[in-house]
């Protein structure tokens, strides 16, 4: 694979994706076998699949306590509303991400790269997810819970028979 790449790189300023590789592999004069060759040491696509199950499952886990800490810790009449609250919450943080993305293209130079490029992209996130991790740590400390848990208040309007 080394061989390749610094064929390609030769030919390339900074090749950033596979077909870019392939292209300047094909400038070289390279064949589709010798090509094959460098890409059968590729990680399966196996170790992707797996990477979205654990991320699905982590999501699926988070999203079930974190409703069901909204729906214990509002009153009757408010649990729609709450739940409506944390899904608010998701969507602006998709929206977030979204944003990230729109500003990395149209902050691209002319090779393609951004101030985010590579590892750097995920460190930014990992570097929000701590400072709002550390704004939780501060908000749990001095939240005092009350659990409103649906049918078990006494209905004043009831009448026992």
């Amino acid at each position: 694979m080394q061989q390749l790449w610094l064929s390609v790189k030769q030919q390339l300023q900074q090749p950033a994706k596979l077909r870019d590789v392939v292209r300047g592999a094909k400038a070289i004069g390279w064949t589709q076998d010798q090509i094959a060759e460098h890409t059968s040491v590729m990680p399966n696509i196996g170790w992707q699949f797996l990477a979205y199950l654990i991320l699905t499952s982590a999501e699926i886990m988070v999203s079930i306590v974190c409703l069901e800490f909204a729906y214990t810790q509002s009153p009757p009449r408010m649990k729609s509303f709450v739940m409506g609250v944390y899904f608010l919450g998701v969507s602006l943080g998709n929206f977030y991400v979204s944003g990230v993305n729109t500003i990395m293209d149209q902050t691209r130079d002319a090779n393609g790269h951004t101030f985010l490029d590579g590892p750097t992209y995920y460190y930014a996130f990992a570097a929000a997810t701590l400072v709002a991790s550390a704004g939780y740590i501060v908000f749990a400390m001095r939240y005092k819970g009350d659990t409103f848990i649906q049918g078990e208040q006494n209905n004043p309007e009831a009448v026992e028979t």
